[in-house]
């Protein structure tokens, strides 16, 4: 009632540049994370105590204006990583295993140098975690998209290749057709990255999953979708002073890791390398926030969260395009503790092998791609393009 008095006496005023128009506002679904700092850092001297003298909270509530639901908090941990106001889609629903026995699927016809994506497409087909998602319908249900959405055309892919014999090659004409929506880069009958496609695909996955929601939703609630959940974690990287020992730590969530591959021959020397701290020192010094000036510090990336799927790229060219050939070793198993921030408890992480993408070629100009993958039956399949058989041993280098 207030409202409409003022927007007539308004109106009367006889200013010709008055838009008589009414602002509407709507609530921020992206939180402001300079004032939620300013929040931990100022305390009012009124607040109420939040329990005994010297007591502290395992995770710390922090209001956040993006959920219209005004109960909703987003929290932090001890080391300073946030947490996600809301969940998209539950860890708890990612089923890792296959329900049932599936019969390996057909080959994919080479539509004019398309080995990059056939060997791509066929890892995520045996991806159990996905392919269990894509084979429920779960996303077609309840797809908000009118134009393309990869994940529809991937979830059809995946039911042609199950619904197909080893022998009866299939045709993917219509993600080679989606090249450009895919990747604007991406173009037909010209030879691709398989890595650089598979980041591209996986990124397009997730943006299928977000469609409906607001744009400028928080990114922490960006990374709870099903794509996330399953191919997701997050590194840390922590900074620590050494002259009073305050810890600096920063997160980055990735889909998956890429390792330099130069000094290391195995995959977990690979992770060891990835990790090594790093000394910062003389030039290189670091300003401590506690201490308030230059000193020698400690710098270490390390896996904070590992991911339910790991994907690991070596990295087999350098800037020249020319290839580094030299043997890698990968066992069928992989453990990651000794890779994990310290900083936090980890279950026991074991990785089991069931898909290598290779490279076969001299340099990133040339060269095919082609695939092994482990059906739900244990048994490894070379996947050829159109060619599949099965596979008593797996190429020695890996390339994806």
């Amino acid at each position: 009632m207030v409202a409409l008095t003022l927007d007539s006496q308004l109106l009367r005023k006889s200013n010709s540049a008055f838009h008589a128009r009414r602002i509407q506002f709507k609530e921020s679904t992206r939180l402001d994370l300079k004032q939620e700092r300013l929040k931990k850092k100022y305390r009012p001297i009124n607040a109420p105590s939040d329990g005994p003298a010297g007591s502290a909270s395992l995770v710390a509530p922090v209001p956040y204006s993006g959920i219209s639901n005004s109960s909703s908090t987003v929290t932090e941990d001890p080391n300073g990583f946030r947490l996600p106001a809301k969940v998209l889609y539950s860890k708890e629903r990612v089923q890792l295993v296959w329900p049932q026995p599936r019969a390996i699927g057909p080959g994919l016809v080479n539509l004019g140098n398309t080995c990059f994506l056939n060997s791509v497409l066929q890892c995520l087909t045996y991806t159990a975690p996905l392919a269990n998602y894509l084979l429920s319908n779960q996303h077609n249900s309840s797809c908000k998209t009118t134009n393309f959405c990869m994940m529809c055309l991937l979830e059809k892919h995946v039911g042609r290749c199950f619904s197909h014999k080893m022998s009866e090659a299939i045709a993917p004409k219509v993600i080679v057709g989606r090249l450009r929506n895919i990747g604007k880069q991406f173009r037909i009958g010209r030879q691709e990255d398989s890595h650089e496609f598979a980041r591209y695909l996986v990124d397009a996955l997730q943006k299928s999953c977000l469609v409906g929601y607001d744009s400028k939703m928080d990114d922490r609630i960006k990374e709870t979708t099903v794509v996330h959940q399953i191919f997701g974690g997050y590194f840390q990287s922590q900074v620590k002073c050494m002259k009073c020992g305050y810890e600096s730590n920063t997160f980055e969530t990735y889909l998956d890791v890429s390792l330099d591959i130069k000094t290391a021959d195995s995959v977990q020397k690979a992770f060891r390398d990835y990790t090594r701290p790093e000394i910062l020192t003389k030039s290189n010094q670091y300003k401590c926030d506690k201490c308030k000036v230059l000193v020698d510090a400690r710098k270490q990336m390390t896996i904070y969260e590992a991911p339910k799927v790991l994907s690991v790229h070596l990295k087999r060219f350098t800037f020249t395009g020319q290839k580094i050939g030299r043997h890698v070793r990968f066992d069928t198993e992989l453990e990651l503790n000794s890779v994990m921030s310290t900083n936090k408890k980890h279950p026991q992480l074991l990785y089991s092998l069931y898909a290598v993408l290779v490279h076969a070629g001299g340099s990133c100009h040339s060269g095919h791609y082609y695939c092994y993958v482990k059906s739900s039956n244990g048994i490894w399949y070379s996947m050829n393009d159109s060619h599949v058989s099965a596979a008593f041993c797996l190429y020695p280098v890996v390339s994806l």
